[in-house]
């Protein structure tokens, strides 16, 4: 039994964050806070076995040689945006809270591998040979949109009544795509 693989990965991250607060009155208040991200990340794996394996007295000697390429991208980008308005009377006041984010992954990735079996533990008698070439691509697309409105009244020097609403939305795009690919380099879609 001889196996030997190799691996390469290559990943990079960059990120951006910006922070923004705006006094706009003695009782007005706004915060802007956008942010961005990206990573890309690209792996190479080189594969060379080669097996004998015996089921009672027959011998499969299979050597498997290929190659797996896959590459990720994932942009994020999103904001979140606050506001506070505080009235005359003390610890009286409304907030607005906003946040959406967006994140758009990608992932593409090829298998090409060979598979050869031989008749005994040479590599001389070829009895059969497979191959096997596949494309996938993946993309996965979030995005997120939630709000917040805050409403606080004091009741006392030491009791505050707070009403909170609150609304989230998630939406998915997911999809999925696996082509193979003839020995003549003609896709065939699954």
């Amino acid at each position: 039994f001889t196996n030997n693989n190799s691996t390469q990965n290559n990943r990079h991250n960059h990120n951006l964050n910006f922070r923004m607060e705006y006094t706009i009155d003695s009782a007005n208040y706004l915060q802007i806070v956008p942010s961005y991200s990206y990573s890309n990340t690209d792996n190479l794996t080189n594969l060379n076995k080669d097996q004998n394996t015996l089921y009672g007295q027959d011998l499969e000697h299979l050597v498997t040689k290929g190659t797996t390429n896959n590459g990720n991208t994932t942009p994020n980008y999103g904001v979140n945006l606050f506001y506070l308005h505080t009235f005359k009377k003390p610890k009286r006041n409304f907030s607005l809270q906003y946040n959406t984010s967006n994140s758009d992954n990608t992932q593409n990735g090829e298998q090409n591998t060979t598979y050869n079996y031989y008749a005994d533990t040479t590599l001389n008698d070829l009895v059969r040979d497979s191959l096997s070439h596949l494309l996938t691509t993946r993309t996965s697309r979030k995005n997120t949109y939630q709000g917040v409105l805050t409403y606080t009244e004091p009741l006392s020097t030491s009791s505050l009544l707070e009403f909170t609403g609150q609304f989230t939305k998630d939406a998915y795009d997911n999809t999925a795509m696996s082509d193979s690919v003839t020995t003549a380099g003609t896709l065939i879609p699954q």
